[in-house]
């Protein structure tokens, strides 16, 4: 592959990546507000609902993200693998490195926000 065959590609691919990972994420936070605000769209939402949001709704954002992550890794890889030139090869490793750091950063921040989430949610249930 040539090297400007391979710089478009990687631009290609990290554009694409960002746009998933920024959409995904503002759909998580969007979804997220209603939860703990209890208002779409200026309706209340019941309780029995904002639960359900936060188990199918919120849950799907997460897990979209953290699978688009897994396959971008997967895509740098085998970018580093096909280059030719040691400079794209390593610049394939840098977004490799980056995806997995935003990646391990999800699964530790996902299951934190869930439980404050759950938080909210039963002291919602209370008052």
């Amino acid at each position: 592959m040539s090297n400007l065959t391979a710089v478009a590609l990687m631009a290609a691919v990290v554009l694409l990546h960002l746009y998933l990972f920024l959409s995904m994420d503002r759909m998580r936070k969007e979804r997220q507000d209603q939860i703990v605000s209890g208002v779409i769209q200026g309706a209340p939402v019941s309780i029995t609902s904002r639960w359900i949001m936060l188990y199918t709704s919120w849950m799907t954002p997460i897990s979209l993200l953290l699978g688009t992550q897994v396959v971008m890794d997967v895509v740098y890889l085998n970018m580093a693998d096909t280059v030719s030139t040691e400079g794209l090869r390593l610049l394939a490793y840098v977004f490799f490195i980056w995806s997995s750091v935003g990646a391990l950063a999800y699964l530790v921040m996902a299951p934190l926000w869930f439980v404050h989430l759950r938080f909210i949610l039963r002291q919602a249930e209370a008052d």
